[in-house]
């Protein structure tokens, strides 16, 4: 069997997707050193950022969102 070659629609943004980045670098799709240089070009994009509050409901039932859940029995 041949080995993989990338179609011709694969994006950098698809190659160096987190979820799967670890796999194309053993598979030899790309290198730990292209993905850092990839990582390095990214825009810093933080003050774009905005913050929000979340509610973690279960049955009804809100649940503390400092970390601990005192209200499950």
């Amino acid at each position: 069997m041949s080995k993989f070659t990338l179609p011709t629609a694969y994006t950098a943004a698809s190659l160096f997707d987190s979820r799967v980045v670890d796999r194309h670098i053993s598979e030899g799709r790309t290198t730990q050193k292209a993905y850092d240089a990839y990582l390095a070009g990214l825009p810093d994009e933080a003050d774009e950022g905005a913050e929000s509050e979340l509610k973690f409901v279960v049955r009804g039932r809100a649940l503390a969102t400092n970390g601990s859940n005192d209200d499950e029995s």
